[in-house]
């Protein structure tokens, strides 16, 4: 995690994962991409990518490589996904790390 709160914190609001410029947001100083799961990258439940934004999730990892994840209230928090089997699920189907936690966001309208 980090000390610095305003990082955990949503930078840009859009429809979909569609509208946003990847390499631009490269350019302005963005290091990585953390996701909420659903109806961010999956439908409500799913463990599968939501297929109309494989492109874009395709160009997100090419830009950022390994600092792309997932942070859920369901896969990988431990209250929901005790043995992490959801976790594990959706990193094979997407390709992203699913990051594991014990506490449930509360995160994050500021």
């Amino acid at each position: 995690m980090t000390k610095d709160n305003h990082l955990v914190v949503p930078h840009i609001f859009v429809k979909d994962i569609r509208w946003i410029d990847w390499v631009e947001l490269e350019k302005r100083g963005f290091k990585g991409v953390v996701f909420d799961k659903d109806n961010t990258l999956t439908l409500p439940y799913s463990l599968a990518l939501w297929p109309p934004l494989e492109s874009s999730l395709d160009s997100c990892k090419s830009v950022f490589g390994d600092n792309v994840a997932v942070f859920s209230n369901s896969a990988g928090l431990s209250q929901y996904d005790a043995n992490g089997s959801k976790a594990r699920t959706l990193e094979q189907s997407i390709g992203i790390h699913v990051i594991r936690h014990l506490v449930k966001s509360l995160c994050c309208t500021e």
